[in-house]
């Protein structure tokens, strides 16, 4: 029974896996239309996401603030139902919960129930309990449904304030139990639009079904749904109609503070999870429009909600304005003249050709509303050759739909020192991004040249670079690289591209770089997401992290000789991605350099860990190598390396007080290397403070957790173990008691190992540019 589960389990991360992006592609946004479906806000990608200025691009004015700060207020301006306990702190944060909730949590962390949806047996067994003893009768039996069996304990809190027609409504929550899960009602009346506050109304106590199959009528999304893997919508009008299912944003990093934000027009509306869009529907059906917002929580579930306001909209923001001047050109000449002529709100069509040798500097700068467009007028038949060398300083411009290719840059071989990491005389970049709120999209590059270089640097800051394939690189030089991100954060965005380049026998050859190691103490936040890097075989380094507080979320790491390497920096977040690589790495859509000869050494492809405080959650590990989570030693507190500045005396710094939780690991060798490569005096530190926790692992035949099985540096607190040759390891004799008394794993699915299923978050999007295709590797 239990091998089944397992196989099931394995069935479907398979799936997960050979999920094939959507074939539809990225739409080039266009001043003048409607932003298409399922596309985010560009003003929410760019780090601006609670900024008052924010308001006044999408035209909404606010006409509610809570007050978490007193009973009173609390009481005139929210309606609880369920059996609910609230808490004001003095942080105004409203903390919401059941009056079950505390004694809930503690009973699931005991082992007396397991949390698996659609399966909420056991639950409702525990919670009838808990409710009978603390319920009077009456209250209790009102939450029985036919077959007398208990439906309560849930609660919701109602928000007084009339809504208008199109709104938007923020708040920011975060969760505080391990079980779900969060609704969000919106456009709520009763169903003769009335409010649901009036008395003619049943009563409501909670119970779900009264929500769905009453007498009110409402939108409600669920999110934080750990294990269930989707945010669910739906309009509830006598019976809840499922409008569609997304991958779950908030389940995968639990932990994090989230600003909710729902914008609503007319009969369309979208919903997003800080800069996440974690729903966009339109409603031709008969919208439901005005009415009240409500917050539910399941009676196991505790959240704590902050800054909660509510807007009237004013206009479209899903409405792209309309370009001030529109030009088209057809060759370099008439495009450069073109760009020195700009003006915000300038939009520049490219005729399809060749355009060899465009090099300009473009310094003037769009607007939040009046943004600079430079498109193809066809993506992917503007081919710019030779040596390129654009530029850009100025701020809110987009460039699309180009094609790099046939470059002609002289040959800088003999330029090229320590082993490809010193490169002493080399051509402008090919993008050299030195502006703000740019955007690269829907473009690609494939070999191009011969020259030694990056191909694209991007400073500045709140830069984006999406939908975008970059393939064949053979020579020393990143893809993109960042070299020093400004003391408040680069917020740069790196999403929805395909990478691929083949191995070049040397160093210097990574695919992302965030910043160097002279930077590595300043907090960045950039994010690397929705990426597919395949079979990116350049050096040890697929992305290199050399700065702090970077985000890599959502990423498809397939068949690669390198993986994610934290570099440098601390606090990194590494969540949501799948990493896999076959014992033997297919030859395939990359063109294997002829000019160098692969490395023997065997290569990792999961993570390469240094520094302090990350945090690696929810990812999945899979296939061969010498290991799949490689820990890093570094050099002692306080040592002073010749040559470099006091303010960054060390190079190498050990990976200590990392947490790895909920990820999968399926390993064929070693789970865990602690890495022992030149050990001496200078790096004398090993890694330590190390902890694994509610892992799922199926070890294969050879496999081992540690390379050194007895290293104390390392603790593995409620893993789930499961090995071929034997049914359970139980790692945590002190703690894991659950193992003990099971023997064996009852539910792949529950909650408390590994990570949620992960579904396709590439969905629906496709990785690289919408008019290349570079399919993903087979499984």
């Amino acid at each position: 029974m239990m091998r089944n589960k397992l196989m099931i389990l394995l069935c479907l991360l398979s799936m997960h896996a050979a999920a094939q992006p959507s074939s539809v592609g990225q739409k080039s946004l266009v001043a003048g239309q409607s932003l298409p479906i399922d596309q985010p806000l560009p003003v929410l990608l760019q780090g601006d996401y609670r900024s008052d200025e924010l308001h006044q691009v999408l035209g909404s004015q606010r006409i509610y603030q809570a007050d978490f700060s007193s009973k009173e207020s609390l009481a005139k301006e929210w309606q609880v139902e369920g059996p609910a306990k609230l808490t004001l702190n003095k942080a105004r944060q409203l903390i919401f919960e059941s009056q079950f909730t505390a004694d809930f949590i503690q009973a699931y962390l005991q082992g007396l129930f397991d949390f698996v949806p659609n399966q909420l047996g056991q639950y409702y067994q525990v919670l009838a309990k808990l409710a009978q003893a603390t319920l009077p009768t009456a209250q209790y039996q009102s939450m029985l449904d036919a077959q007398q069996r208990f439906k309560g304990g849930h609660v919701v809190l109602w928000n007084k304030q009339q809504l208008p027609d199109s709104y938007i409504v923020e708040f920011d929550l975060q969760h505080q139990s391990p079980m779900g899960l969060f609704i969000l009602f919106f456009s709520a009346s009763g169903l003769n639009n009335e409010s649901i506050f009036s008395p003619t109304l049943a009563k409501r106590n909670g119970v779900f079904k009264q929500y769905t199959s009453g007498d009110i009528q409402s939108y409600h999304v669920s999110s934080y749904t750990p294990h269930r893997s989707t945010a669910n919508l739906r309009k509830n009008y006598h019976g809840g109609r499922l409008l569609k299912s997304q991958p779950d944003m908030a389940a995968l990093a639990p932990d994090k503070v989230y600003k909710y934000r729902l914008i609503k027009w007319r009969d369309r509306f979208q919903l997003y999870l800080n800069d996440q869009l974690q729903m966009d529907y339109v409603d031709k059906e008969n919208a439901l429009q005005g009415g009240h917002v409500g917050l539910r929580l399941m009676a196991s579930a505790r959240a704590m909600f902050s800054d909660f306001n509510l807007y009237q909209l004013q206009q479209n923001p899903f409405a792209l304005p309309a370009s001030k001047q529109q030009m088209t050109v057809s060759n370099s000449e008439q495009l450069i003249e073109a760009l020195a002529t700009l003006t915000p709100g300038t939009t520049i069509w490219l005729e399809s050709g060749k355009y060899p040798d465009v090099a300009a500097e473009l310094s003037t700068s769009g607007t939040l509303t009046e943004r600079i467009y430079i498109n193809a007028k066809q993506p992917g038949q503007v081919l710019f050759t030779g040596k390129p060398a654009i530029k850009i300083t100025g701020s809110h411009i987009t460039l699309s739909g180009i094609r790099f290719t046939d470059g002609d840059r002289f040959d800088n071989s003999a330029y090229v020192k320590s082993k490809g990491n010193k490169i002493t005389k080399k051509a402008p970049y090919i993008l050299d991004l030195q502006g703000s709120y740019i955007r690269i999209s829907n473009c690609s590059i494939d070999f191009f040249d011969g020259h030694h270089a990056t191909w694209f640097n991007i400073e500045g800051s709140k830069n984006r670079v999406d939908h975008c394939t970059f393939v064949n690189k053979q020579t020393h030089g990143g893809v993109l690289s960042n070299a020093k991100p400004p003391a408040s954060g680069a917020f740069h965005r790196f999403d929805h591209n395909y990478f691929s380049r083949p191995d070049i026998g040397s160093d210097n050859a990574e695919v992302i770089r965030l910043a160097t190691g002279w930077s590595h103490n300043i907090d960045a936040y950039m994010t690397v997401e929705y990426n597919v890097f395949e079979q990116c075989n350049g050096e040890g380094e697929v992305i290199s992290d050399k700065s702090s507080r970077n985000t890599i979320r959502l990423n498809r790491f397939t068949n690669n000789l390198g993986g994610l390497s934290l570099r440098q920096g601390n606090y990194s977040h590494v969540y949501g991605n799948w990493f896999e690589r076959q014992q033997s790495p297919r030859k395939g859509n990359t063109k294997e350099s002829s000019k160098h000869k692969r490395k023997k050494r065997a290569r990792d492809f999961g993570v390469m860990i240094r520094g302090k405080h990350h945090l690696i959650e929810n990812n999945h590990f899979q296939g061969g190598g010498p290991n799949l989570i490689k820990l890093v030693n570094g050099q002692p507190e306080g040592y002073q390396k010749p040559g470099r500045p006091k303010a960054l005396p060390r190079h190498h710094i050990a990976a200590e007080q990392v947490v790895l939780r909920h990820n999968n690991f399926i390993p064929t060798n070693v789970l865990a290397e602690i890495d022992k490569r030149k050990f001496n005096k200078d790096r004398s530190v090993l890694a330590h403070d190390i902890s694994f926790i509610a892992n799922l692992i199926y070890g294969q035949p050879g496999w081992q957790l540690l390379s050194t099985i007895s290293y104390a540096g390392v603790s593995w607190q409620g893993n789930g173990v499961v090995a071929q040759q034997s049914p359970v390891v139980d790692l945590d004799k002190g703690t894991n008691e659950y193992f003990k008394r099971q023997a064996g794993l009852p539910n792949a699915y529950q909650q408390r190992f590994g990570s949620q299923p992960l579904t396709d978050y590439m969905q629906p999007h496709r990785a690289g540019a919408s008019w290349q295709d570079y399919p993903l590797a087979p499984h």
